[in-house]
């Protein structure tokens, strides 16, 4: 599949951005995961597909609270090109605004993921939490 145009390229990589950005923090701090090609997508995909939930779920919300700063979904379906013709920039920044959202959603759910797992493994290898530094006896 390649993509058309530019719209049809920005919207792929819209897409996957997301996807990218938490499996690529992950793998930078965590070992990855033993797997081969197919896995490695379906992680990408399904969690882009997520973040890419989560953000427009947070701008359907500030869409309602400020309706002039977003895309009219329903008058778009309902006008086609010319709701994109007279409001190209809108559409652009909306777009814009999700995929941001959606990668910097992604980048906060790896932290807060590798936070968990860290304290884990400190708590099975005994660390317990404490940050006192042990003092030397030396008398």
């Amino acid at each position: 599949m390649v993509p058309q145009s530019l719209a049809a390229l920005y919207a792929l990589l819209g897409l996957v951005a997301p996807g990218l950005v938490f499996q690529r923090l992950r793998e930078r701090d965590l070992p990855p995961p033993e797997s081969g090609p197919f896995r490695e997508v379906a992680r990408i995909v399904l969690s882009s597909l997520v973040f890419t939930w989560m953000s427009v779920m947070l701008l359907a919300l500030a869409s309602s609270l400020t309706p002039k700063l977003w895309v009219d979904l329903a008058s778009w379906v309902e006008q086609g090109n010319g709701y994109l013709r007279d409001h190209f920039w809108l559409v652009v920044w909306s777009a814009t605004v999700e995929v941001v959202l959606a990668c910097l959603i992604a980048f906060g759910a790896s932290r807060v993921l590798l936070a968990g797992w860290v304290s884990r493994l400190g708590a099975r290898f005994g660390a317990g939490g404490s940050r006192e530094t042990p003092v030397l006896n030396t008398t």
